[in-house]
């Protein structure tokens, strides 16, 4: 907690991230950025910047609720016709490169809530200040929690179940297990350099960095390889979307929450 702020996270990290930028004189949408940017660095076994994110931003000022809808679209390939030509006509898959069908979210929508806070809230940090916290637990390590321990170890060996496609690919073991095969234990150092250059990146040219140019090649290099359907086109064509939140009255208050895709 800060004098009249609170911030809350599932990682006590990512609170520390938010609560220093609003020590240093940072408004609540720049604190929720730092705060989420460090949350996909230290919770990756939950969160990674290749989801989406939705928010509700309250100006004070306009009196106003104003939903941000940071999700990305269908490719433009992933039709129904496609998934048949794989050998899928009953459902998409749950796992693999064809579930992977919708451009990733999150990036744009830091950004579009960046603007958002510049314009109307008076925010006045630099983009990179809010993704520094991020950056320096990816390049210089953070304490593996017993979350991340037990969701590694459920995704290696004869028992893994859905999750099992993990150890095959080679990027996640290079990256989440140690050179044994092992999972990392609860408390060793972990680190991802390379995802902290991308951070880096973003930092300092903003979302543009994400969805157009060598990261979102390589991206969809990776997927196409594996007879992924996700393009170049489809990242450079991402935009959040602004709406009104779906509300409801209750007593002497107004509910409101993100509409439709999301699940409230």
């Amino acid at each position: 907690m800060a004098p009249r702020s609170l911030v809350t996270a599932p990682h006590g990290l990512a609170t520390t991230s938010g609560l220093r930028i609003l020590r240093e004189g940072g408004n609540a949408v720049e604190a929720a950025i730092a705060a989420a940017a460090t949350i996909a660095v230290v919770y990756p076994h939950m969160n990674a910047i290749g989801g989406d994110n939705f928010w509700l931003i309250y100006d004070a000022g306009a009196r106003r609720v104003r939903a941000l809808m940071a999700c990305g679209a269908a490719g433009a390939r992933c039709t129904i016709e496609a998934y048949r030509a794989a050998g899928h006509s009953g459902e998409i898959p749950r796992r693999g490169p064809l579930a992977a069908n919708t451009v990733p979210g999150a990036v744009d929508g830091w950004g579009e809530a960046y603007e958002y806070s510049r314009r109307s809230l008076d925010g006045g940090k630099p983009f990179e200040a809010l993704l520094a916290d991020a950056v320096h637990y990816a390049e210089s390590g953070y304490p593996v929690t017993p979350g991340q321990e037990a969701w590694t170890r459920a995704s290696i060996g004869p028992n893994s179940g859905p999750f099992g496609h993990l150890e095959t690919l080679e990027g996640f073991r290079r990256t989440f297990l140690r050179p044994d095969g092992s999972a990392y234990p609860a408390g060793a150092r972990f680190v991802m350099p390379g995802l902290g250059r991308t951070l880096a990146a973003i930092g300092r040219e903003g979302r543009d960095a994400f969805y157009r140019g060598p990261i979102a090649a390589q991206l969809c290099a990776y997927l196409e390889a594996r007879g992924g359907l996700l393009t170049e086109g489809d990242f450079a064509g991402h935009r959040s979307r602004w709406t009104d939140p779906i509300q409801v009255r209750y007593r002497d208050w107004t509910v409101c929450n993100t509409p439709p895709p999301t699940q409230g």
